[in-house]
C-alpha cells in the first residue's frame, strides 16, 4: 500500500552526497500546484483502494479482526531547523499530510468496520525533532538505522505495543 501512497516521495529535498541539505521551500509549494494539493488529492484518490482492499479481507476471512496502524507524529508544526533540515513551511506541510493520511486511514477503517490503532497521541514528544534517545520516528538526519521519516527501534516497538494492546483488547470484549 505504501507505493499508492508514496506522493510523500515529491517533496522536493535537495541532497548532498549522502546527507540531506535542506527541504526546500518549493517542496510544499511544488505540491499545491494550482491551488490542489497533489499529495491530499493522491491520498483522497488512494481510498477507494484501500477499501476495497478492506472489503477483500472482509470478504475472505469474515470472522477476522482487522487491524489499521495510523500514521503518527513525524515532525512538530514548524519543524526544528537546523536539527533537521526540513524549512519550517515543509515541515508543517509533511505533518499535514501525515495527519491527512491518518484521518483517511481512521475513517476508512471504521466504515470497512475494522479497528483502527492510534499511533499519533503516542509518538507526541518522539517526532524527529525529539532528542535522538527519545525519537521514535527518524529525520532526514537519523541518529538510528531507520529510513527517513519513518519508525526507529523504539518507534516500531511503540506501534509494536499499541497493536498488541488493541488486539488484546478486541479478544477480550469480542
Amino acid at each position: 500500500m505504501a507505493r499508492d501512497v508514496a506522493p510523500l516521495s515529491r517533496l522536493n529535498t535537495r541532497w548532498c552526497g549522502d546527507t540531506a541539505c535542506i527541504a526546500t521551500a518549493e517542496g510544499a509549494a511544488e505540491n499545491a500546484k494550482g491551488g490542489v494539493d497533489t499529495v491530499k488529492a493522491g491520498i483522497d484518490a488512494w481510498v477507494p483502494k484501500f477499501a476495497a482492499a478492506l472489503e477483500q479481507v472482509r470478504q475472505r476471512a469474515p470472522h477476522a479482526e482487522v487491524f489499521v496502524i495510523g500514521y503518527g507524529n513525524c515532525i512538530r508544526p514548524g519543524g526544528c531547523f537546523p536539527t533537521q533540515p526540513i524549512r519550517d513551511v515543509d515541515a508543517t506541510y509533511i505533518q499535514g499530510a501525515t495527519d491527512h493520511l491518518g484521518a483517511t486511514l481512521r475513517t476508512t477503517a471504521r466504515q470497512q468496520g475494522a479497528t483502527f490503532v492510534d499511533t499519533c497521541s503516542l509518538g507526541i514528544g518522539h517526532d524527529v525533532c525529539a532528542a535522538p534517545a527519545d525519537r521514535y520516528i527518524e529525520g532526514l538526519v537519523p541518529a538510528h538505522a531507520a529510513t527517513p521519516l519513518h519508525p526507529n527501534a523504539s518507534g516500531s516497538q511503540a506501534i509494536g505495543d499499541a497493536l498488541a494492546s488493541a488486539v488484546l483488547s478486541a479478544t477480550r470484549t469480542g
